[in-house]
């Protein structure tokens, strides 16, 4: 069953079918590759920011308000701050570690999972379901694109119409994740991936001119490494 997008109306995987676009984390050997603060250049303010505008826009979206904003905003900043520390750690010592890309998974769910289980503190069952798929990704993926959708520099109405937008195409793209089994082809995994994106580029596209759709995939288009990619099972 599919849980709540936080934009009622915006469904990334109807409109993915359309063309294809690419946009996927993979395993990388340090995780500075992975860090939107090491891709664009910003600042742990800039971070930050990040960070407290995706809580604004999910507990607007959710209704959420009063204490119940005030504590859900506060726990996932502080959570988030917490990690980061963590993920910093492991990249600095990435050179004595095994398995890194393993370690920052682990570490990544042990603090989704603290931060969902503080939720029903604060948030009714419904709530809670939708919000772990949302800001309960954790999902730097989300860091980045929001950076680069504040780059363009749209009108207010403009910002948080596409601000939602990413938003419900994160929540799609943690379900999609979640729901794939873990032997599933990594290649069969991707292509969705890359689909899931193109319905989002389309979304967006509406409120975009053709330059700045240009400056949009270009900040957010990657290129893919499908040769060599771990797990992936030979046909």
């Amino acid at each position: 069953m599919r849980l709540p997008h936080l934009v009622p109306g915006h469904n990334g995987p109807a409109l993915a079918m359309l063309a294809v676009a690419v946009l996927v984390h993979l395993p990388a050997p340090r995780l500075a590759a992975q860090d939107p603060s090491q891709t664009f250049g910003w600042t742990a303010a800039d971070r930050e920011a990040i960070w407290k505008q995706q809580a604004e826009d999910a507990t607007d979206n959710l209704e959420i308000t009063g204490d119940d904003k005030s504590k859900l905003s506060a726990l996932y900043l502080a959570r988030r701050k917490i990690l980061q520390e963590q993920l910093d750690a492991l990249d600095s010592n990435s050179q004595n570690v095994k398995d890194v890309y393993g370690e920052y998974r682990r570490l990544v769910e042990t603090e989704r999972g603290r931060f969902r289980a503080a939720l029903s503190d604060i948030l009714d069952a419904k709530q809670v379901e939708a919000v772990a798929v949302s800001l309960g990704s954790f999902s730097r993926q989300w860091d980045r694109l929001l950076f680069a959708w504040r780059a363009i520099g749209l009108d207010p109405e403009k910002s948080k119409q596409g601000r939602l937008m990413i938003a419900a195409y994160i929540a799609d793209w943690t379900q999609m994740r979640e729901a794939t089994p873990a032997d599933d082809d990594t290649e069969h995994r991707i292509d969705e991936l890359e689909q899931l994106k193109v319905g989002l580029d389309l979304s967006l596209a509406t409120l975009l001119s053709d330059e700045q759709q240009t400056q949009w995939q270009q900040t957010t288009q990657f290129r893919t490494q499908r040769a060599n990619i771990p797990g992936r099972r030979r046909r």
